[in-house]
């Protein structure tokens, strides 16, 4: 039950003789708030008070006689709730003749239904676990006949103990008045006149509570069962039943380990709660209105959503829940996300949600005016299908959801185009390849199941418009359904002889996975095994023509791209032959924004960035190159994911890489390149170079037979590919040639060549070696090209000068030879 007003239906069943049947059924309302449940008059389908009835067969002599209410506690905490006050109604008749002053007891019940069903079959169903006392004085003095009166208990104790009562669990409970004279002292034996009736008219508890009825629920309560001992001793006890002329009324006052709204607000906004404060630690939380969560939020007890409720986590916010939501009454907790950010949910071993939550997952599509794929996942498993969450169920509100195509005809869910091409696809890797989807009307979203999914824009895109239009809106991706909590494994193993599961277990295959989780994931801090622990792949729809493999490369300084966002989906690589794994779990994540500055410092700075631009600056792929490894292929080397279109990368004996990591190269080691793919002509190479000192990288264009030094910091080279000229796309056509500064021999010392690099188009040597004999110089690039070759008769002079002003700019070998010696340096002309 939730807070609100309730409408009971009573029936009974009289062992005895019943003077009139025509009413042994009744309702009555009550209304549940924070901190009360309140019997209430009944009214009939014309919501005027019931008659009053008598349904007593008699007046006695009896000698007990017992009547009470049933209270549905269930909505409390699973710390319960202590009841501080119990109070009900009684009525002196006008022939009350008793004694003046009487005791009854105010006993509680913890129902157990044996029989399941939903009746008090009898007292073995009730187990006492509450007494209290209420001592009646001034009857029928101060306290008049026929007038109703009030009275209440606070000295609630435990039956067994004699200790407080104290917290209650979570149940239902049957909470009744006893009337006893002979055990405070009174007569054995009573009538009707000799002590109070319990309860109030209905038409006086109808005026009494009138201004606090609302619409009432239709509710079936078992209520107020009724026990009546003889004088003989014998028990008849009535299933349900009422007392002369009267109808349940007992309340019950209680500290509630909760809280509730009263209005719409944050929540963190202590003017929404009913109690004036927000909710502490222990104390469970009712949402009964439209609650958001706007800032970073720690939750430890229990969230109750009402029906029709919501609690939204907005952008930009963390829901940590240490406690649970209880979602199960048609409420809505939703997830936001927005171009600012997206609402993330921390849990521990003790959260639990039960119910379903809304996730949302915003793509940027019309800032970036780009009809491009998307790695893409769901951070729930949905209740729907894929047509119900992220095709909104065929309907186009503004800016939600998106066309998924893949039939001519919009058979299977899939919106129709003329083509029938598809848009959503998985990868397999078991058989290497990409595979559309087959429907969205029966397929579900998996959390953690990743998509490559073409974003066109949202569902109000012109399908039917052949030309290729631009995209029409940015895009957020509903779905519904429950959270993945707790650890998320992903294995590749064999099953019935077979490979299976997420991963691969075949060495250098790559496997498609996605967050399951609604927070961000730090992919370095993901316990994996036989997974390639220093890299990941993921998909930049920004760059090239519709989109780019980025390799991210965690095992030095600290990327941002390193952490994973809900929704999003990448790629692993498997190291060896054999079963992988790999654990999403609790402390991978890391909710708070990632900042682009470098948080730590690699031990080896020194490295060379290759990126592959058009002429418009538009980034096509990029390759790096990394000196702080040994000179093999390992862990630490990045296999090439090959983009659509351009795909730059290095060549080896092993493959090609987009991330390579070795020693510093040796004097005129030669790194080859590979550039495949080429779809447009006009080009740029961007080298970001960073080398100690006396190491030299030179750009080697095979196809114009260009050396060009790429010197510290940022260079650019254009160049072009020409449709009719098949050398200008040839695979091969750059290579980054090394060049090192040598330690000089004995005979090398004597030889000085100044300026070095050379800006005046003149070089200087000095050595003592030309006053013995005549000296040959030459220049050469580094394709081997003799660029000057000359004799020089220098006899008894120390030095020389040599005009390169011909000689383009660039790094090149400087050859002095004579018949005795030979002395090669290497210059760089500017």
């Amino acid at each position: 039950m939730t807070i609100g007003s309730y409408r009971a239906t009573y029936t009974t069943s009289f062992t005895g003789t019943d003077v009139d049947t025509t009413n042994n059924s009744v309702s009555h309302l009550f209304d549940l708030t924070a901190n009360n449940y309140a019997s209430k008059v009944g009214l009939d389908t014309s919501n005027n008070p019931e008659a009053t009835r008598t349904i007593f067969p008699g007046g006695g002599p009896l000698s007990a006689w017992e009547f009470g209410s049933v209270f549905n506690l269930n909505n409390t905490t699973s710390t319960g709730l202590e009841i501080n006050e119990i109070k009900f109604s009684y009525m002196l008749r006008n022939g009350f003749n008793g004694a003046s002053s009487q005791s009854l007891f105010v006993i509680v019940y913890s129902i157990n239904d044996v029989n399941t069903n939903g009746i008090i079959d009898d007292n073995s169903e009730l187990l006492q676990v509450g007494l209290g006392v209420a001592t009646l004085n001034g009857l029928g003095t101060t306290v008049a006949r026929g007038v109703y009166n009030t009275a209440s208990v606070t000295n609630i104790v435990n039956a067994n103990t004699g200790a407080p009562l104290g917290t209650l669990p979570s149940g239902k409970y049957f909470i009744s008045i006893l009337t006893q004279p002979n055990l405070t002292g009174g007569a054995a034996t009573f009538d009707v006149n000799d002590v109070p009736l319990l309860g109030a008219s209905e038409s006086k508890n109808y005026s009494m509570n009138y201004g606090l009825i609302s619409s009432p629920s239709s509710f079936v309560l078992n209520p107020s069962a009724l026990t009546i001992t003889d004088a003989a001793g014998t028990a008849s006890f009535n299933f349900i039943g009422f007392g002369p002329e009267v109808i349940p009324s007992i309340g019950v006052s209680f500290t509630p380990n909760f809280n509730t709204t009263i209005t719409n607000g944050d929540f963190s906004n202590s003017s929404i709660w009913i109690n004036g404060a927000l909710p502490a630690a222990n104390e469970a939380t009712i949402i009964n209105h439209n609650v958001t969560v706007a800032n970073d939020l720690t939750i430890d007890a229990d969230v109750s959503i009402n029906n029709s409720k919501s609690l939204t986590v907005q952008s930009g916010a963390t829901l940590n829940l240490t406690g649970s939501i209880d979602n199960n009454n048609d409420g809505d907790l939703i997830f936001k996300s927005d171009a600012s950010g997206i609402g993330q949910l921390l849990t521990n071993s003790s959260s639990n949600i039960n119910g379903p939550a809304t996730v949302e997952r915003f793509v940027p599509a019309f800032d970036n005016t780009r009809r491009a794929y998307r790695f893409i996942t769901s951070s729930v498993n949905s209740t729907g299908s894929i047509y119900e969450n992220w095709q909104e169920s065929g309907n186009s509100p503004a800016g939600l959801g998106t066309h998924i195509t893949g039939s001519m005809t919009g058979a299977n869910g899939f919106d129709a185009t003329a083509t029938g091409n598809p848009s959503l696809f998985t990868y397999e890797h078991l058989l290497d390849s990409w595979q559309a989807i087959s429907n969205t009307d029966t397929e579900v979203l998996t959390s953690g199941r990743a998509y490559r999914f073409f974003i066109r824009g949202d569902r109000n895109f012109d399908l039917t418009n052949s030309t290729q239009q631009p995209v029409n809106s940015n895009v957020t991706l509903r779905a519904k359904g429950s959270l993945s909590l707790g650890d998320v494994n992903l294995v590749g193993n064999v099953l019935g002889g077979n490979d299976a599961g997420a991963l691969s277990r075949q060495a250098g295959d790559f496997s498609f996975i996605g967050n399951p989780y609604q927070a961000i994931v730090d992919f370095e801090s993901l316990p994996k095994s036989n997974i390639n622990p220093n890299f990941m792949y993921i998909w930049n729809p920004n760059l090239s023509t519709s989109g780019l493999y980025e390799t991210v490369d965690v095992s030095g300084a600290q990327d941002s791209r390193q952490f994973i966002q809900p929704g999003q989906a990448f790629f692993v690589l498997t190291d060896t032959n054999g079963d992988a794994s790999l654990t999403f779990n609790e402390a991978s994540k890391t909710p708070s924004q990632f900042s682009n500055s470098t948080f730590s410092t690699p031990t080896n700075p020194y490295s060379i960035d290759l990126a592959l631009s058009d002429d418009s600056n538009l980034i096509l792929d990029r390759f790096n190159l990394k000196f702080d490894d040994q000179n093999i292929i390992n862990s630490l080397d990045a296999p090439k994911l090959f983009n659509q279109y351009e795909s730059l990368s290095s060549l080896t004996q092993s493959g090609n890489y987009s991330i390579k990591h070795r020693e510093l190269p040796q004097d005129n080691e030669v790194l080859q390149l590979q550039l495949i793919g080429h779809n447009r002509s006009d080009y740029q190479l961007t080298l970001e170079v960073n080398l100690p000192q006396g190491y030299h990288a030179v750009l080697v264009d095979n196809y114009v037979n260009s050396a060009t030094i790429m010197y510290s910091g940022s260079n650019v080279y254009d160049f072009d590919v020409i449709d009719s000229q098949t050398a200008s796309s040839d695979a091969n056509r750059f290579l980054v040639q090394f060049e090192v500064d040598q330690t000089l021999s004995v005979s090398e010392i004597n030889v000085t060549v100044f300026p070095n690099p050379s800006e005046n188009g003149q070089l200087n040597i000095i050595s003592p070696l030309f006053e013995q004999e005549d000296v040959q110089i030459s220049i050469v690039n580094m394709l081997g090209q003799v660029l000057l070759n000359k004799d020089y008769n220098n006899r008894g002079q120390g030095h020389l000068t040599v005009n390169t002003s011909a000689i383009p700019e660039g790094a090149y070998i400087l050859t002095l030879s004579s018949p005795s010696f030979n002395v090669s340096k290497k210059i760089i002309l500017k």
